[in-house]
């Protein structure tokens, strides 16, 4: 990401270019060491990072139902999307805007939404079981 900011202009106050790294962090027992992004994180206000654990399917059924709490959300989610599967994950043109609409409400009354500027594991977990950061991403891309 430090090399890609570098083929940019320089950012200003009234024109921010925004730079964002998206991390899906599989494996719940798993030991990740996301040290270096949440250090990237604080190096600019304009550096973000979308982080959803344990799986980022868990934020796809947020399209299709009111929460993310799900033990196998590859399995829930070929119940919406015709095809899905571990070994197939295209969810070609399926999610229109309202579905859209429909996971930003569902991950604020769900309260699974956690910061874009996170600046360790403590601060994204909260006690959550489930959480995602892709609903301030999608926010702003809208």
């Amino acid at each position: 990401m430090r090399e890609q900011r570098g083929k940019h202009t320089q950012s200003t106050k009234a024109a921010p270019t925004e730079y964002w790294i998206i991390a899906d962090v599989e494996e719940e027992g798993k030991n990740h060491n996301l040290q270096p992004l949440f250090d990237w994180v604080q190096e600019d206000e304009n550096n973000h990072l979308a982080i959803t654990y344990p799986q980022f399917e868990n934020w796809l059924l947020l399209h299709y139902q009111p929460n993310m709490g799900s033990i196998n959300p590859v399995r829930d989610l070929a119940k919406h999307i015709t095809g899905y599967s571990k070994h197939k994950k295209s969810i070609g043109k399926c999610i229109t805007n309202k579905q859209i609409r429909d996971a930003l409400q569902n991950a604020r009354s769900a309260g699974v939404e956690v910061t874009d500027r996170p600046s360790s594991m403590t601060e994204i977990a909260q006690g959550r079981a489930y959480y995602t950061s892709m609903p301030c991403l999608v926010r702003r891309l809208i």
